[in-house]
């Protein structure tokens, strides 16, 4: 059936207006990065010019746009910046370098987060994590680090999270905008204060009179609870079922070797703040040696 040139356009353009997209060609207005076929989907030219390189669409309405955060970032290392972490090179933030050592913090200046290099030295790199970590103004912390150095992290550098140098520009992209967010909300403000023993949950790290102690992951999960409740007695085997989990399948003496580790670190001045009591269990005393005594008592 012979049907007419007209009515084949009109034909068209009436069942492109159905799927709420224009016809290509017919709005000269119309961006090429945004241009769909009848069903919706986006054509194999417009995908080539939406990626433009780095990955991220031009267009600010782009309904599959990710999110974007602007990050201020200070990379700590002796071997330079973006080759620390290829994938900085495909993302937009600003980017200052320095040494890696404690030094560099002071003057870092305005910055949001720091990018600590533990592929090479992880001495100086924990330095460097614990320097930030207790000073006046602690930054969010992302430590780049090998395969083979991930054994040797420590929750007690007081870092926020970790990446592989060959990590792709969408992991480390989504690392960084969770640190940053993260360091938003909490304020790093959840602490807790027995005299001169501080334990702060978000930096993971104890102080002792401002010095901070080498704890391992479980030991500052045991002091953290046994301070949650301080004068409370808890028994050994309510602490290995919150510090330890339910499906523990140890016994209660995991818990008398830790809180023996803990006094050691604590020193012979400050062991007695974690008290016993026989036949029940163990408690840190608020009325122990690392009491401020109040104006009262003075």
């Amino acid at each position: 059936m012979w049907v007419p040139a007209r009515r084949i356009r009109s034909l068209v353009r009436t069942t492109t207006s159905l799927w709420g997209t224009p016809y290509p060609g017919t709005n000269p207005r119309m961006s090429s990065s945004r241009r769909r076929d009848p069903r919706g989907r986006v054509t194999a030219s417009a995908f080539v010019r939406r990626v433009d390189g780095r990955g991220t669409p031009k267009d600010a309405n782009d309904p599959i746009r990710p999110g974007k955060v602007d990050v201020r970032l200070l990379v700590l290392s002796d071997a330079g910046g973006k080759s620390l972490l290829p994938a900085l090179e495909f993302l937009d933030h600003s980017l200052a370098s320095g040494p890696l050592s404690p030094d560099a913090l002071s003057a870092a200046g305005d910055v949001d987060l720091l990018l600590v290099d533990a592929t090479q030295d992880l001495g100086k790199a924990s330095l460097a994590c614990r320097t930030n970590a207790t000073g006046e103004a602690p930054r969010p912390c992302l430590v780049v680090v090998t395969d083979g150095g991930l054994a040797a992290l420590k929750s007690t550098w007081g870092f926020d999270d970790w990446v592989l140098p060959q990590a792709q520009p969408a992991e480390v992209e989504t690392r960084l905008r969770l640190v940053v967010e993260r360091a938003a909300g909490h304020g790093r403000g959840r602490a807790a204060s027995i005299g001169e023993l501080n334990i702060d949950e978000d930096s993971y790290v104890v102080r002792l009179r401002g010095v901070p102690l080498d704890l391992t992951f479980r030991e500052f999960e045991l002091l953290k609870y046994l301070a949650t409740n301080p004068g409370r007695v808890f028994t050994r085997d309510h602490l290995l079922q919150e510090v330890w989990g339910y499906d523990y399948y140890g016994g209660t003496r995991t818990v008398d070797v830790h809180i023996r580790r803990l006094r050691a670190k604590l020193g012979a001045e400050y062991e007695a703040l974690i008290g016993t009591v026989r036949g029940v269990g163990y408690k840190l005393d608020p009325h122990g040696p690392g009491r401020t005594p109040s104006p009262d008592e003075s």
